[in-house]
């Protein structure tokens, strides 16, 4: 933890390929997060937040997280997404123009 150290890190907003942008244990004490492109039709497939929340921010296009239940929220540019410990869900771009989303997980207490 003595090596965690202030940062500034600049989104590749214009790149397609996903940008790590924070490492557990490199670069913070209990957060990951990253930069995610999504094309028209394509998902991240389903996965579990395990003992991490997160949070998704919009930066563009439109999409939905789904959830293994069947619940669904809709992901639009300029809004933030939440999603709680222990819950499975994928993320669909369902616009027409790539889907751009921030995400920040981090483990709970």
């Amino acid at each position: 933890m003595n090596n965690i150290k202030p940062r500034v890190i600049k989104l590749a907003i214009d790149s397609n390929e996903y940008q790590r942008l924070l490492k557990r244990g490199d670069d913070t004490v209990s957060m990951h997060s990253g930069l995610v492109t999504l094309e028209p039709g394509k998902s991240v497939g389903m996965h579990s937040t395990k003992d991490c929340e997160e949070m998704i921010i919009v930066l563009k296009g439109s999409g939905e997280m789904r959830f293994n239940n069947a619940e669904m929220l809709k992901m639009e540019e300029n809004y933030i997404l939440y999603c709680p410990p222990a819950t499975e869900h994928d993320v669909k771009n369902t616009g027409e123009k790539p889907l751009k989303y921030v995400y920040a997980a981090a483990k709970t207490v």
